[in-house]
């Protein structure tokens, strides 16, 4: 394969054309070969018919030659390749062009096989994408299951991926979420909660807001006030049995 991988991406499977494509032009080759060697050569070649019989047996051979030369080099660069994340469609022999199909962009592949394909292993592979093309068809391909099979796995894989990767999203955007701690089982809650999802008890809210009040200073609080009422009761106690005088009351008004 001459498209260079990216980085972190792997090689799945890759194919080619299958090696029955060589037949028809080996078998043509060979039969004009057979021909200009075998059939009696014409009696007059200086003549002008004869001589242009045996120039076209000649250009035939070297027609026949060159095009099943054409034909091996053709079947040997133009390739299909799979990897995680695009299917490769690689050809021409002095050119190189490669047509690309991102996983995700795939939407089925198809395979259709003849009574020959299956005999032989080869068959011709239909790749339904969301691109402009629509689809796209590869002849004669050997493996055509297994590339089925490779570009339908990554599929799935893809699909996987891109809904782990929506979870994780959501999971992330959860987390930015403003949260504060319950006061009373220390667990982490989101701040405009009212009642605790891990123990259930409602939680105090303070007048100016969501904010929670702490309830063990605002016992504290509280307990400090009483202490203050409690001090100030027990001077005016004191203060009254030292002034019996301010036990009666004053009539005098």
């Amino acid at each position: 394969m001459r498209t260079k991988l990216k980085e972190n991406e792997t090689l799945v499977i890759e194919v080619k054309k299958h090696w029955i494509v060589l037949l028809t032009p080996l078998v043509t080759s060979l039969c004009v070969i057979w021909f200009y060697f075998e059939i009696p050569q014409v009696p007059d070649t200086n003549s002008g018919f004869g001589k242009f019989i045996n120039d076209i047996l000649i250009c035939g051979i070297i027609l026949c030659i060159g095009y099943f030369i054409y034909v091996v080099l053709e079947r040997r660069y133009n390739i299909w390749a799979v990897t995680d994340r695009r299917v490769i469609d690689e050809c021409g022999i002095i050119t190189h062009k490669a047509k690309e199909s991102p996983i995700e962009k795939i939407n089925n592949v198809d395979v259709v096989q003849s009574i020959m394909g299956r005999t032989f292993g080869y068959g011709n592979v239909q790749i339904q994408t969301a691109a402009t093309y629509g689809e796209s068809w590869i002849n004669f391909v050997e493996r055509p299951k297994e590339l089925q099979d490779a570009i339908l796995r990554q599929i799935e894989r893809d699909q996987i991926n891109r809904e782990d990767t929506i979870k994780n999203k959501k999971m992330e955007t959860l987390e930015i979420k403003e949260t504060k701690e319950c006061p009373f089982c220390a667990e982490t809650i989101l701040k405009k909660a009212k009642i605790c999802r891990f123990c259930g008890k409602e939680l105090p809210i303070a007048e100016g807001g969501n904010e929670l009040e702490n309830p063990i200073s605002e016992k504290r609080r509280q307990s400090d006030e009483d202490k203050s009422f409690i001090e100030e009761d027990k001077e005016k106690i004191i203060e009254k049995f030292a002034n019996p005088h301010l036990w009666k009351k004053d009539y005098s008004k």
